[in-house]
């Protein structure tokens, strides 16, 4: 499923990835907190009735492609 969402599902996604704060953000203080960060990654996989595994498959996805998109920009 992860590499099968829409294009709309993957902006909701990105849009709750960007709200749990702690799962990308190293200022947060619960960023090394596994209890808050597996919490976090529940939410996001209920909200969009994912495994969480799959959803995490996809943030992967998504970083690599923008990796190499940088790399070209530079």
């Amino acid at each position: 499923m992860a590499n099968n969402m829409s294009n709309e599902e993957t902006f909701k996604f990105i849009e709750l990835y960007q709200s749990e704060n702690c799962l990308w953000n190293p200022k947060n203080k619960y960023h090394k907190s596994k209890n808050v960060i597996n919490d976090s990654w529940k939410r996001i996989a209920d909200t969009m009735g994912v495994p969480v595994h799959e959803i995490k498959k996809k943030k992967e996805s998504l970083m690599t492609t923008f990796r190499t998109n940088m790399k070209k920009k530079i």
